[in-house]
């Protein structure tokens, strides 16, 4: 699937595809303003408590939910990471057992924005906000980083 642009009310998003894998949300622009480097990365990365590191992303879709723009990724593990750790019930670091050939996981991961507008002293102001929803009943969130 290909995704050449969103439009986030004002904003327009320009993501980085490659083979069917979102690599970044890629340039923000507001009226022909970029907003952000394109070399920098935007995605999520998280892990488990298992330590399983999801940083890989299938794109499925974008629909839309009113107002929301929904970028709907099937999240796929690494199970090459250098670090096998997990914490146990006590927060105490583990390594792992797993062997690095194992299968990876996969969960649902849909990116949602939506646009908002605000006014300061005569000022107005146009962006959108943007959240993650997560989806699977065997593989647990421990930490989430926004990068």
């Amino acid at each position: 699937m290909q995704l050449h642009e969103l439009r986030i009310g004002e904003v327009t998003l320009r993501p980085r595809v490659e083979e069917g894998w979102l690599r970044s949300l890629g340039t923000v622009e507001v009226g022909g303003r970029q907003l952000r480097h394109p070399a920098n990365r935007w995605l999520p990365w998280f892990d488990t408590f298992k330590g399983d590191v999801f940083r890989q992303f299938k794109l499925l879709g974008v629909t839309q939910r009113g107002v929301q723009t929904v970028v709907a990724t099937r999240a796929v593990s690494d199970p090459d990471v250098m670090f096998r750790e997990f914490r146990d019930t006590s927060g105490d670091l583990c390594f792992r057992d797993r062997s690095w050939d194992a299968p990876a996981q996969e969960a649902e991961l849909r990116i949602v924005f939506e646009p908002v507008q605000t006014a300061v002293a005569g000022r107005r102001f146009t962006g959108f906000k943007y959240w993650y929803e997560y989806e699977s009943a065997e593989v647990m969130i421990h930490r989430l980083f926004d990068r």
